[in-house]
Order: structure tokens, then C-alpha cells, then sequence
């Protein structure tokens, strides 16, 4: 196995015990994780849908990461959450909002917003970087396919 496909397969696990690790922690500790969404700064009305959305939304997430014929799909989930994700930490870090709201599952809980912001970076980069990787792969597999059809 190339040393790519090596890394293409760290990332793509790596990306999937985050992802179902922080939505089943959200489900263990609901109590919790409702709580702490009430305390976000956004509409309320949005609350019950972010309570059942978010983890419903990381397990589809991990799952298709973990299933070959989704994983494209898995790894744009994983790069627009961890985007989404990235922004509000970055609100946070930065005091836009006009108290610090909390929310995280977990371990996650102990972290800084400041440690949170270089972990979501990191796997935002992961995704991109799986990203990259999966389309280079494909177009190597492309290439191999157009020559082995002449």
C-alpha cells in the first residue's frame, strides 16, 4: 500500500472516531448537551432541531466515512462541519458573541476555546487534506482505467 493510501486511511479514521465519539457523548450525556445548546447564542427556536440535528448529523458523518462507497460524501460533510464548527469557536476566541456560550461533549468539555480552535483547525485540515488525497487517487484511477481501455 502507498504511503498515501496509508495516510488516506489515518485520516479517514481519525475523522470517524472524532465525529462518532462527540455525537455519542452528546447522546450519553443529553441532559448535558440540551443544556448547553440552550446556551448558545441563537434563536431559540432553532434549539430542538441543533439538540437532535447535531449528533444525528456527526453519526451520518462518521458513518459514511467508515463505508468506502460514501466516503466522499463522509469527507465534504467532515470539511463543512469542521468548518462550520471552526467559525463559532473562532466567534468565541476572538469575543464576538456577548458571553461565552458553551457546548461541547466530552473531553472536548476541559478545553480552552483557544485549544479548541487549533483541534478544529487540525481537523479541518485532515478533511481537506483527505479531500486532496481522495481526488488524486481518482484521477490516478482514471488514468490507469483510459489505459487499460486502449
Amino acid at each position: 500500500m502507498k504511503r498515501s493510501q496509508w495516510l488516506y486511511e489515518i485520516i479517514i479514521y481519525f475523522l470517524a472516531l472524532m465525529f462518532l465519539y462527540t455525537a455519542f457523548s452528546k447522546l450519553v450525556d443529553m441532559h448535558h448537551f440540551t443544556k448547553a445548546i440552550r446556551n448558545q447564542p441563537f434563536p431559540k427556536i432553532v434549539d430542538p432541531s441543533l439538540v437532535v440535528g447535531v449528533p444525528l448529523v456527526e453519526i451520518i458523518t462518521g458513518v459514511s466515512l467508515l463505508r468506502i462507497k460514501s466516503r466522499k460524501f463522509g469527507l465534504y460533510a467532515s470539511a463543512i462541519l469542521m468548518l462550520s464548527f471552526t467559525i463559532y469557536v473562532s466567534l468565541a476566541v476572538f469575543n464576538v458573541f456577548e458571553r461565552v456560550p458553551c457546548g461541547c461533549a466530552g473531553v472536548f468539555q476541559q478545553m480552552s476555546w483557544t485549544a479548541h480552535l487549533v483541534f478544529n483547525l487540525f481537523f479541518l485540515l485532515l478533511a481537506i487534506l483527505g479531500i486532496w488525497i481522495y481526488h488524486k487517487h481518482e484521477q490516478t484511477n482514471q488514468a490507469s482505467y483510459s489505459k487499460a481501455a486502449l
